[in-house]
């Protein structure tokens, strides 16, 4: 069976981009707190899109649509208003109004510990 990746062109700044669905990333706290809003830093191994629907860091069933772009393409802030209500070991995209194909998987969410 072989394996079909959609890849994208995007350009961004004059720049083209490759951008293909097996994109992967993983991410790290840039705040730590044991309850009200935290700043996940999600880290891809090649550019995030830019569209016209906003990303979304999903977190199990959790949805983090506060997001700020970084100087680098790769990268995307996201900020979680509540951090106690993210699941500990629940898994983690970002995600595009749902488009499958534009899905970035991050890995499994790790509650901070103090």
């Amino acid at each position: 069976m072989r394996k079909l990746i959609l890849t994208l062109v995007v350009a961004m700044g004059g720049t083209l981009f490759l951008l293909n669905a097996a994109n992967k990333a993983r991410y790290r706290m840039l705040s730590k707190a044991d309850s009200g809003p935290v700043e996940i830093l999600v880290v891809g191994d090649q550019p995030f899109p830019v569209r016209a629907i906003d990303p979304v860091l999903l977190v199990g069933k959790e949805s983090c649509a506060q997001y700020r772009w970084l100087e680098d393409p790769n990268s995307i802030a996201f900020t979680c208003p509540e951090v106690e209500r993210l699941a500990d070991n629940a898994p983690m995209a970002v995600d595009y109004a749902g488009d499958e194909n534009a899905r970035v998987q991050v890995g499994v969410f790790n509650r901070p510990r103090n």
